[in-house]
């Protein structure tokens, strides 16, 4: 599965208070990645999902539901 629409990750970070930079180190991919995740400029590999997910506490699906 690879994800496209990633925008809510930008608003989770918001309520976390954590930074791209800070989500990146923890998941182990580039600041620029994240970005470019959010911006919908990159698919997310399921694996990559996963991780962001489990950094940021939630759900797969609330990473990639439709708001």
């Amino acid at each position: 599965m690879r994800c496209r629409n990633m925008a809510n990750i930008k608003r989770i970070l918001i309520k976390r208070r954590m930074k791209q930079g800070e989500l990146a180190k923890a998941v182990g991919v580039s600041a620029q990645t994240i970005s470019d995740f959010i911006n919908g400029k990159h698919d997310v590999a399921s694996r990559t999902l996963y991780r962001i997910a489990k950094v940021l506490d939630v759900s797969m699906e609330e990473l990639i539901e439709e708001e």
